[in-house]
């Protein structure tokens, strides 16, 4: 699930630091940390039950709702605001029994009635303020650097993306980028690791052509570096012969998305560890460049003005 308006990050990584670890860039700049952190602002919070309540909605119901959420309104009425608190309180699923109880309330009441739920189980959220000052790696205009933000923000509810690490390393290496020293900059510590031997796997692979003795020589450093790291997502075959066929600019890169999307799809879903995720995107206008704007405007909710 998609909404409209997000918010800029807060930045630690100090403790890291102190204790001589490495680490990333987004781990360095809070663009790595996840869309819930303490805001004072959301105590003063109040109003937009309508909206609050079609949000916990699309977590909630099943089976999932295919559809993007997308709030637009006057600058300053809240939409920031709105989203912190939706993904600080509002991103949970609650056991079917309990939601059916909770759907049932006035919509004013279901702020409270979600914090006294002890079984909710927390939806990963990840959000973009496509607005924000690029800083360092967090450009969030661009595809790459944009996806690595979600990616970081995902993976610490324990999302993986095979596909897209796969892509981003393989990326990089055709590019000729120094991958050991640039894959520290953009993965976590917890994933540095597979991320390293994805790019040792594709030492050989140069030296050979495209067909299948190439394919054969990287599915087996491939299988051996996933068992090597128990990693129980492995890549799928046709995906990484895809991926290693593609010139990296513009080819790859224009399909990141859809790659990313893949390993989101399998990360979330009945048999998943999660039935959700949301991803917020804030000032998505910005994105746009003078563009046409109307496609942007399906299934739009305005906002009223601020009261």
């Amino acid at each position: 699930m998609f909404l409209k308006r997000s918010v800029r990050y807060a930045a630690a990584a100090g403790q890291a630091r102190q204790s001589g670890y490495q680490v990333s860039i987004f781990e360095e700049t809070g663009g790595g940390l996840g869309a819930v952190a303490h805001d004072r602002s959301l105590e003063l919070f109040f109003d937009r039950f309508e909206v609050i309540a079609r949000f916990v909605a699309l977590i909630n119901e099943d089976p999932a709702p295919r559809r993007v959420l997308y709030l637009h309104g006057l600058g300053g009425n809240g939409k920031s605001l709105l989203l912190r608190y939706l993904a600080a309180r509002c991103c949970v699923r609650l056991p079917p029994g309990e939601w059916e109880r909770v759907r049932r309330l006035p919509d004013a009441e279901l702020p409270a009635a979600l914090a006294g739920v002890v079984k909710a189980a927390r939806v990963p959220v990840a959000r973009i303020d496509f607005g924000a000052r690029p800083v360092g790696e967090n450009r969030p205009q661009e595809c790459f650097s944009a996806l690595f933000m979600l990616k970081q923000q995902l993976a610490a509810y324990r999302i993986g993306t095979p596909r897209f690490d796969f892509a981003a390393v393989t990326y990089l290496h055709k590019l000729g980028f120094d991958l050991n020293r640039r894959l520290p900059e953009l993965f976590s510590r917890g994933e540095l690791g597979i991320a390293l031997d994805l790019a040792d796997a594709l030492l050989p692979v140069q030296l050979l052509r495209v067909g299948q003795d190439m394919f054969d020589v990287l599915d087996k450093r491939l299988d051996d570096a996933f068992t090597r790291r128990r990693v129980r997502r492995r890549l799928p075959r046709a995906d990484a012969e895809e991926i290693l066929s593609l010139a990296p600019e513009p080819d790859l890169v224009h399909q990141m998305p859809r790659l990313f999307a893949a390993d989101l799809r399998e990360a979330v879903g009945e048999d998943a560890r999660h039935r959700r995720v949301v991803l917020l995107f804030d000032t998505h206008e910005g994105i746009f460049r003078g563009g046409n704007r109307r496609s942007s405007r399906i299934g739009a909710r305005r906002l009223p003005d601020a009261r």
